[in-house]
Formats: structure tokens, sequence, C-alpha cells
């Protein structure tokens, strides 16, 4: 299960990084997305993963401003 919480983080850090370097329309796309994964988190009654998907959703909106 440590395994899957790494690849998870590792997963989140890559997903800030490109927030922060991302051109405005692809920030967009990439909230929305982040919203729709979130949505299907929730879907699935996976609080942490639809958290996660909300946090970055929002990286991705502030990148876009």
């Amino acid at each position: 299960m440590k395994k899957g919480i790494k690849d998870k983080k590792d997963d989140l850090r890559q997903r800030v990084e490109a927030a922060k370097k991302a051109p405005k329309d692809r920030a967009a796309k990439e909230a929305e997305q982040a919203l729709n994964r979130m949505q299907e988190h929730l879907s699935n009654e996976d609080l942490v993963s639809a958290y996660i998907d909300r946090w970055v959703a929002n990286q991705w909106l502030k990148t876009s401003k």
C-alpha cells in the first residue's frame, strides 16, 4: 500500500510542476480534467483521491489567471 501512496505523491508532484509551467489554455483544460477525476472519485467514495484532484484543480486554476 505504501508504494501506491508514493506513486500518488510522485504523480501529484509532477502535476504541480506542470501547472507552474503551463500556458493558460492548457491550465484551464487540466483543471477541468482534474475536476472530472474528482467527480469520479467521489462517485467511488474515494475521498482522499477526490481531495487530491480538487487541490490539483485549484493549482491549475491559479495558473490560468
